[in-house]
């Protein structure tokens, strides 16, 4: 993926994120042991940050699950945001839609986001912590591949054939 910031183009990769022509190392990105920490997805945020979701579960040797919120400017972690240390997301994420008010919605191969039962979607408040607003009971019954939302409605796609199954 990448993020065109001005005129300096910024590549995210499977190792982490480079300047362009440059190719120099800004951050770095660490997986479970055999994993690909694959980033699926770059979300603008307000105040010059950026939200990065996917594979990983490191950013510069910080543990944060598959989800962090960065500057923009200097990549560097925003700290405002959950980093996670109750376990983030037990799955991969390959979905997200951002709402006008930086809150998130995000969808994978998950079932569990900060040990709670969330089964595959989960919507996050702009700090990074669940909104207990948003609950389709038991979720579903498998992977969460797409989601698109406002502040009326969700659209939700994906490899399963029930919500709120048993």
């Amino acid at each position: 993926d990448t993020e065109n910031t001005g005129n300096t183009l910024y590549v995210f990769d499977s190792t982490g994120i480079y300047d362009k022509p440059n190719m120099k190392v800004l951050s770095a990105f660490d997986a479970w042991a055999s994993n690909y920490p694959v980033v699926s997805a770059i979300l603008p945020s307000s105040a010059n940050k950026m939200i990065i979701l996917g594979q990983f579960v490191k950013y510069n040797s910080t543990v944060i699950k598959r989800n962090a919120k960065i500057d923009e400017d200097d990549f560097s972690l925003d700290g405002s945001y959950n980093l996670y240390t109750k376990g983030g997301t037990n799955g991969d994420v390959y979905a997200q839609a951002i709402l006008p008010n930086d809150e998130i919605f995000i969808g994978g191969s998950f079932t569990h986001y900060d040990a709670a039962e969330v089964n595959h979607i989960v919507k996050l408040n702009k700090d990074g912590v669940i909104d207990n607003s948003f609950h389709p009971s038991k979720g579903f019954n498998n992977s969460v591949y797409a989601v698109c939302a406002d502040n009326d409605k969700v659209v939700i796609g994906g490899d399963f054939t029930m919500i709120d199954a048993d």
